[in-house]
């Protein structure tokens, strides 16, 4: 966990790594990306729907190609596709939302919403 500022907003960042055995150069990369206000600013700090994908946005490969967008409910999940992924995961680490289909290899995606959440 990291504390951080990202695109002037406070932020905590959690990462959770890859196993290295299941990547094609048998090293360990960043596969899970979450990114939130930090509890101690939860009353304090804002994010709209713009700042928040501001801030998710940072952190996409520079050859993320942006393909859809997937909406259930008040959650918008944003697809792209980025060809040095495609180089470094294995095919079997990629799962959908629900963890029952691959999608294309060197598929990823996030979701973002504002913070407070719209009731």
């Amino acid at each position: 966990m990291y504390a951080a500022t990202v695109a002037g907003q406070r932020v905590l960042i959690t990462l959770t790594l890859d196993d290295p055995s299941e990547s094609q150069d048998d090293r360990q990369h960043v596969a899970i990306i979450a990114v939130q206000v930090p509890g101690n600013v939860l009353g304090v700090e804002t994010w709209s729907q713009q700042t928040a994908d501001q801030i998710a946005q940072t952190f996409l490969p520079a050859d993320a190609q942006f393909q859809h967008i997937v909406t259930t409910g008040k959650i918008h999940d944003h697809v792209y596709h980025s060809a040095t992924l495609a180089q470094t995961f294995t095919a079997d680490q990629l799962t959908n939302d629900l963890g029952t289909a691959q999608p294309p290899i060197g598929t990823l995606s996030y979701f973002c919403q504002p913070w407070p959440p719209s009731s």
